[in-house]
């Protein structure tokens, strides 16, 4: 029912972000850490340059090109303020914007989140109807 049609939704929207994700990033090379580090983001929502360097073992200027690389290709952008973290940017549409769909907004969440919601769904969907 409705569960099912939202939680195929969610389902959809976690694919584009990913498939959106590796187009951008096919000219990585293959020791590149911003797949990893765009994952990292997704996964938290909202992190700082420090907390890329501390959690992937980088130099300030490691962390700075990464971010850079993920920025370029528009996966990701800063917030303003003091801290000026990273998240995830919005998206519409798929990985090739030809059509409509689910918004992923970086002031709401992280596709992570997303996809969350979608297994939390799934889990229901499975367990059955409440005894």
């Amino acid at each position: 029912g409705q569960d099912a049609h939202e939680l195929l939704g969610d389902l959809e929207t976690a694919r584009r972000l990913v498939s959106r994700a590796y187009a951008a990033l096919v000219d990585a090379r293959s020791t590149s850490r911003a797949p990893a580090v765009f994952a990292f983001i997704a996964g938290l929502g909202l992190v700082t340059r420090g907390e890329v360097c501390d959690g992937f073992k980088m130099t300030a200027a490691g962390a700075d090109g990464v971010l850079a690389k993920l920025l370029s290709a528009g996966l990701i952008v800063r917030r303003p303020g003091r801290a000026g973290g990273f998240c995830v940017a919005a998206v519409e549409g798929d990985a090739l914007g030809s059509s409509a769909g689910p918004v992923i907004d970086a002031r709401v969440g992280s596709g992570v989140e997303e996809l969350d919601a979608a297994m939390a769904g799934l889990d229901r969907l499975l367990a059955g109807p409440a005894a």
